[in-house]
């Protein structure tokens, strides 16, 4: 079996070289940060294709749900703007084998004009002969459990509240089906080893099959970014995988990732985050370019059995503070009724979308403002 791995790389001068083309990636997902197509180097395209390595283009649109809020606000401008982005990338370059079109714009409030973008541009690009990756949801939206029934004691409550969040994205889900191009979803493991929580994190796409209508299971998945985040409540240099684990071990955690992949048919890549992403990630927490342990994952493809990780992470660099906490707020409640939360480990604190956590001794407590519950992730699942 050949790999599901794929790279992600930030578009700069000379970043086409020997290690990039030496991992044999299943694709590679060129995001060009600038003046959109008009400075895009295509001698460095070019030395990829002629490696046999597929290109994905993703206009950088913005960052996020503020900036990429605008193709939303309004769908008949924004539709045809999204085109004329599409018809610059590929007039400058026209051997893209598909493009991305907006990037974790997933807020669930804005579910009724995203599924409508998506229907229109679905069909228009087609026409036009485009072959797109859509939604793109960030890890965990709109699909993670929020204030919910917890799964483990009522598995039922809990896909039924899954299927509600998914229903309002329907309409685009059948036109990216009819229309031939892929959902796009951001995997993320919260921490080393990946399969902690996996069922809710980096293979969360088989939780979205289970709660789509039957004649949407079929839908094919590109996962646009897949690596290890700690998530908002770090800072940018201790998010990434480098902060928990060493190279060989993520790169372990690579192959076991990508064997899990072949046995969905689904998921066509998935592209790892963190090859040259230097405006995101100046420290390089997430970097994965130059790493000969994971160059070798991605050669080996699905053939290498899965290494066991260690049982436990390694230490920390630093040593934990020496202070010690309490809960506050609706977690000291919270807390109060259910012991098997264990002790406040850390500070309360709050996401970009305002969101509160808290670390205990054996998970996190987390507080989801929208609907204002709060639910506990225990830490020690093997998924």
């Amino acid at each position: 079996m050949t790999t599901k791995l794929g790279l992600q790389l930030q578009m700069h001068e000379g970043s086409a070289d020997a290690w990039a083309i030496a991992c044999r990636p299943a694709e590679m997902k060129v995001i060009w940060q600038g003046d959109q197509s008009n400075t895009l180097n295509t001698v460095v395209l070019d030395k990829y294709r002629q490696a046999g390595i597929p290109l994905v283009a993703r206009p950088f649109t913005g960052a996020g749900s503020t900036q990429e809020g605008q193709f939303l606000a309004n769908l008949d401008v924004g539709v045809q703007d999204m085109m004329w982005i599409l018809r610059n990338f590929r007039a400058k370059w026209p051997h893209w084998v598909r493009y991305q079109v907006l990037n974790e714009t997933g807020i669930n409030a804005w579910a009724p004009a995203h599924a409508e973008f998506v229907r229109r541009i679905a069909a228009e690009a087609r026409s036009e002969g485009f072959t797109l990756d859509l939604f793109n949801f960030p890890t965990g939206n709109p699909s993670h459990p929020a204030g919910w029934p917890p799964y483990e004691s009522d598995p039922a409550g809990f896909m039924a509240e899954l299927r509600r969040q998914w229903d309002p994205y329907l309409p685009g889900l059948y036109a990216i089906k009819e229309y031939g191009h892929r959902l796009g979803l951001n995997q993320y493991a919260p921490t080393y080893p990946m399969d902690v929580g996996s069922k809710f994190h980096i293979l969360r796409h088989r939780m979205v099959l289970e709660v789509l209508p039957a004649d949407l299971r079929d839908i094919e998945i590109t996962v646009g970014e897949t690596s290890i985040d700690r998530g908002g409540d770090f800072p940018r240099e201790q998010r990434g995988f480098r902060s928990v684990c060493s190279e060989q071990q993520f790169a372990d955690e690579l192959r076991w990732l990508d064997r899990k992949l072949h046995e969905d048919v689904n998921v066509k890549v998935a592209h790892i985050f963190g090859s040259y992403i230097i405006y995101f990630d100046p420290a390089r927490s997430f970097d994965v370019a130059g790493s000969g342990p994971v160059q070798q994952a991605i050669r080996d493809g699905a053939n290498i059995p899965h290494i066991e990780p260690p049982p436990s992470p390694p230490p920390s660099p630093e040593p934990p503070p020496a202070e010690s906490y309490e809960f506050t707020l609706g977690f000291a409640t919270f807390a109060a009724a259910h012991p098997e939360v264990g002790e406040a480990a850390g500070p309360l604190g709050y996401d970009t979308w305002g969101n509160g956590l808290q670390l205990t001794t054996v998970g996190e407590l987390r507080w989801w403002r929208i609907v204002n519950k709060i639910t506990f992730l225990k830490h020690d699942a093997r998924q």
